[in-house]
């Protein structure tokens, strides 16, 4: 067996010195396990201080995308808490910062338009009383009268767009007969409209802004289309765990909306009256139906229709 030391002898000058060393001290031992568990547990150490940063960073901004899909969809989302690292908490600042800059404009937007259109009614209300009593002819009375009309349609549209629908709390309604009032209301106004729609689908929505919806698509199809008037209610499967969604179509015979000008006419003041018929109008109809679909987690498309037109329709979730 070898010697459990090892002694080694140093010749200095007319002197010989002797280092003792034990042999364990110099003969290499198998640190193979030992090295192992400390790199397993190296690896964890590392792995757990990944997870806590990403864990870090990741809640802001899912925070933050999800404030910022709610507020693409027309929602007024809770400010976000400024957690994170700097570049987060500035982030989660500048959203905010942006939130309160877009709720200012849309409080300042309503608060003009609002107060705009309520002083003009007085006079408009007025001038329609002078009118009766004019001895114009009357064809003459009636193209003022008309005149007086467009006027108050784009009043009732200012009123409309400053309006802020989320206040109005969600409802069970049956949208089918919902969709009936309003075209049996354009049918006594002299359009023909024929109606192909479920026997019921109740869902929860608010029923004032899906009124509103329904009467501006078929609104804006008389005014830029010729009658009759198709209008849809029907109820599609969606795939997987996805809820259900329903669809309004307004379809008309009009000549039709170029798709590079579709999502232009969804931003207020917008019209396309080169390619429509030149109807009066504010061009608010199709910017307030956007909002408030959007409002309710939808979709609003204008599409060609097949053999000549245009389909307006209306995806919502059935909840």
């Amino acid at each position: 067996d070898a010697p459990p030391i090892i002694i080694t002898r140093l010749p200095v000058g007319q002197a010989n010195f002797y280092v003792v060393f034990p042999r364990a001290r110099i003969v290499e031992q198998d640190f193979t396990w030992a090295w192992l568990g400390w790199g397993v547990f190296g690896g964890l150490l590392a792995l757990l201080g990944a997870a806590l940063v990403m864990w870090r960073v990741n809640r802001p901004l899912k925070a933050l995308a999800s404030a910022a899909r709610d507020l693409g969809q027309g929602k007024s989302p809770a400010p976000l808490d400024e957690i994170g690292p700097s570049e987060v908490r500035a982030v989660s600042a500048a959203f905010n910062q942006m939130r309160h800059d877009l709720q200012r404009l849309d409080r300042e937007r309503a608060t003009f338009l609002a107060g705009v259109s309520h002083d003009l009614r007085t006079p408009l209300s007025r001038l329609r009383l002078a009118v009766e009593m004019l001895p114009a002819d009357q064809a003459t009375r009636a193209d003022i009268e008309n005149d007086i009309e467009d006027i108050n349609g784009v009043i009732g549209q200012f009123m409309d767009f400053a309006r802020d629908e989320s206040t109005e709390p969600m409802e069970r309604v049956d949208v089918v007969r919902l969709v009936e009032d309003v075209v049996a209301r354009a049918a006594r106004g002299g359009a023909t409209i024929q109606l192909h729609a479920l026997k019921a689908l109740v869902t929860t929505l608010r029923p004032m802004a899906i009124r509103r919806v329904v009467t501006n698509l078929i609104d804006n199809a008389i005014k830029h289309a010729t009658t009759p008037i198709d209008v849809e209610v029907k109820e599609l499967a969606s795939p997987g765990a996805a809820p259900p969604r329903w669809v309004l179509s307004v379809l008309d015979r009009g000549p039709g909306i170029a798709p590079s000008e579709v999502e232009r006419l969804k931003q207020p003041f917008m019209r396309l009256d080169s390619s429509r018929t030149g109807a009066s109008g504010a061009g608010l109809g199709l910017a307030i139906v956007d909002r408030i679909v959007r409002m309710h987690g939808g979709n609003f498309d204008l599409l060609p229709r097949e053999g000549g037109g245009t389909e307006a329709r209306v995806t919502l979730p059935t909840l």
